[in-house]
Formats: structure tokens, sequence, C-alpha cells
């Protein structure tokens, strides 16, 4: 895979949520440090509430998609005991 260059915040983003979603949050945070190394402070915290602000948003999408899943499946079983 290619290394993103050091600056691109937004290329760093896509690739550590992309991480995340196929490694989990360990794996993540470590791809954000060794990308970050050489930024500001204020674009270490800019990645970091980025990321955190997405995550909330992919799981809450998760849970809900779940949740109707799981209300299709009780709903099917219902039709089949009445």
């Amino acid at each position: 895979m290619k290394e993103p260059k050091k600056t691109d915040i937004n290329e760093i983003i896509r690739l550590a949520f992309r991480k995340y979603k196929l490694k989990g949050r360990s794996q993540m945070d470590t791809f954000v440090f060794t990308q970050t190394k050489s930024l500001s402070d204020e674009d270490f915290d800019k990645i970091c509430n980025t990321l955190d602000n997405q995550i909330v948003e992919y799981e809450y999408k998760k849970r809900q998609k779940a949740d109707e899943e799981i209300q299709k499946e009780i709903e099917k079983i219902i039709l089949k005991v009445v």
C-alpha cells in the first residue's frame, strides 16, 4: 500500500478509517500515530476528532442495521407461530 504524504490530513483520515473498519481501533491508532509524527498538535487533534466522529456515526448506523435485521427475524418468527 502506498504511504500517504505526512501532510495530507484528509488522506490520513480516509485510510485510518478504512483501517478501523477492517482491523479495529488498535490498528487504526497505530496507523494514525505512525503517519502523524511530523504534524502539529492541532493537525493531530483534528485527525483524532474527525475519526472519533466518523466512528460514532459508523457504529450507530451499524447498530441500526443490526436492529432492523433482528426486527425482521422476529416478525418472521411471529408469522410462523400465528
